[in-house]
């Protein structure tokens, strides 16, 4: 097959597609460019559809600097006719989807690879939101992971893209149990493309959590939860999507007759700040979808959490916060097998065997020098058991999240000698996207070892709770105000440009500075950008309005002299006036 790019380029398609699974589309090899494949839209009606969108996503990134680790359509594709089919994106490398690395009992993922994932993901995504891009389904079937834990997203075509210019194609579709509440509660069981509610980046952020959730939850949706063993015979489960739009968390939100699985982890065990990311993120976002914790934020989050990791004293395969008390998989694990003995006991059956623990003796090792294996686990599960009992226990045990996978790695992730996480062929050092740069983060980063002074100002600022951000800005705003005034440069600069410098002239630049100061605070508190970067707005806007009000008292000058209002602002004498002024007058 015969294909035409955009620039008149002439590239030959091989004859069968390698991959002809996809609903919209075919993959095909391309003759002389190993790197990258060509997708062929099924239909011509389909591909017209596709057109103007991929032309715009094509443009996109020469205007915004996109992840590195996308897969977007780099050129457009037409036939001998000159009819639109399809375009050119790179190769997938040799990856698994990421539910894998959280499947339960069978997963043999670390934790701390799937943090790493988790980071790498959450740097995407953020990066995508500076660029007005939102992902829309952020299912894992759309996030391979590569050997090293970093991320690649693919189904990039069917992203919710906004340009520069304001025009926005939109995602039409998501994953059910990454739907946010409040497109559940706007579609009612219709199309999300139609409900009035857009995907944006505080959808995908609620999708992330969920994400986050189900690695360090052995795979439980954060909506899940199980009959209680008092509760009455037949009570009912809701399913998890009525769960999702009336935002019920089992970790937070309690409810008569359910209580949380008893295989799941229990969130007290993990750190505060985590516990606050995901209350922002389902309980105060239910509310607010803009409270949810930022993809910028959740990276910050697990960084810091990955720093903070210890191995289990009892199971080589887990890891925990080393504040905890006791390991939280461990004791899921025996919460969830003394409730399955508890009713095989009801049933006249025989008790579960306790699970065999793979003890490695003491270790010293920490932060990213670890070697235990993450909470993908045996399970004590057994046996299933008769009558209603049986149904409960079913029930308790695996929170009815409904719909979850359950599927093995393949191949097997394991851990490097210095605790990086590679896989069984030849992996690569951990190495998850960092912002801003080539998209490369070292274990020794990720551990919370930034290097130079920039990383370790950022990271300071980053760890500030979000709910002192903005007064922390404002702060900043006012210092930038009482440090900067004093300094002989700026008297200077206003006695140059107005003639005086007084108290007034004071009291007008800096009350100019910090509402400038104020409103960059206020607006940057409803974006995706991290505590740092609101901090450097606030001062910048501080600081140019500042200036800028020293200019408009120089016009004010020019135009009015003598006469300005306010008795005394912005006046000038003969003896003081400023030099624009005596410029102006010696023409």
């Amino acid at each position: 097959m015969i294909v035409t790019t955009l620039a008149g380029q002439r590239l030959e398609l091989a004859c069968d597609p390698f991959n002809d699974e996809g609903s919209e589309g075919k993959l095909f090899d391309i003759q002389g460019k190993p790197g990258y494949v060509a997708k062929i839209f099924r239909t011509a009606e389909l591909a017209r559809k596709r057109e103007p969108k991929l032309k715009a996503m094509c443009q996109l990134p020469q205007m915004c600097s996109l992840p590195p680790n996308l897969t977007w359509p780099q050129n457009l594709l037409y036939d001998e006719r000159g009819v639109f089919v399809g375009f050119i994106m790179k190769r997938l490398q040799p990856s698994v989807t990421f539910d894998k690395l959280f499947a339960y009992p069978n997963g043999t993922a670390q934790v701390s690879q799937r943090l790493a994932a988790l980071i790498s993901l959450a740097n995407t995504l953020g990066r995508m939101h500076m660029c007005g891009v939102a992902m829309g389904d952020p299912g894992p079937q759309n996030i391979p992971v590569l050997a090293d834990c970093a991320v690649q997203v693919i189904d990039t075509d069917s992203f919710d893209i906004t340009m520069p210019d304001g025009s926005r194609y939109p995602c039409l579709g998501c994953t059910p149990e990454y739907v946010a509440p409040e497109m559940l509660r706007a579609a009612q069981g219709g199309s999300y493309a139609t409900c009035g509610v857009p995907f944006d980046a505080w959808t995908d952020c609620y999708a992330l959590g969920v994400l986050v959730h189900k690695a360090l939850f052995f795979g439980k949706h954060p909506c899940s939860y199980a009959v209680d063993v008092n509760a009455p015979d037949g009570t009912p489960m809701p399913p998890l999507v009525e769960r999702e739009r009336n935002g019920w968390v089992s970790a937070f939100v309690p409810r008569p007759n359910l209580c949380v699985p008893a295989g799941m982890p229990a969130m007290s065990d993990f750190p505060p700040y985590l516990q606050d990311a995901f209350r922002r993120t389902f309980v105060e976002g239910f509310r607010d979808p803009h409270r949810r914790t930022t993809a910028f934020e959740w990276q910050q989050v697990l960084t810091r959490y990955f720093g903070e990791l210890v191995d289990c004293p009892e199971d080589e395969r887990h890891a925990h916060w080393k504040g905890a008390a006791t390991c939280p998989y461990c004791a899921a694990e025996e919460r969830n097998r003394d409730l399955m003995n508890q009713l095989r006991a009801q049933a006249g059956l025989p008790p579960l065997a306790a699970p065999k623990r793979k003890s490695g003796g003491p270790r010293a090792r920490k932060g990213a020098r670890r070697g235990g294996a993450g909470a993908g686990g045996a399970s004590g599960g057994g046996a299933s058991v008769g009558g209603g009992a049986g149904a409960k226990a079913a029930t308790a045990a695996s929170g009815a999240a409904g719909g979850l996978r359950t599927a093995a790695v393949a191949p097997a992730v394991g851990a490097g000698a210095h605790g990086a996480p590679t896989a069984s062929i030849a992996a690569p050092s951990l190495n998850v996207a960092a912002r801003g740069g080539s998209g490369a983060l070292s274990a020794a980063a990720a551990a919370g070892k930034g290097r130079g002074l920039q990383t370790r100002a950022i990271n300071a600022f980053n760890r500030v709770p979000v709910r002192w951000a903005r007064w922390l800005c404002v702060a900043a705003s006012y210092l930038t105000i009482y440090f900067v005034q004093p300094t002989s440069v700026f008297q200077n600069f206003v006695y140059f440009c107005v003639g005086m410098c007084s108290d007034v002239e004071l009291l007008v630049t800096g009350l100019a500075g910090f509402i400038a100061g104020w409103k960059t605070a206020k607006s940057d508190a409803r974006t995706n950008k991290p505590i740092a970067y609101r901090f450097f707005d606030a001062v910048a806007a501080t600081l140019i309005a500042m200036v800028v009000a020293t200019l408009v008292g120089a016009v004010l000058c020019l135009l009015i002299g003598d006469t300005a209002p306010f008795g005394g602002l912005f006046k000038s004498t003969y003896e003081y006036q400023g030099a624009a002024r005596a410029l102006w007058l010696g023409r």
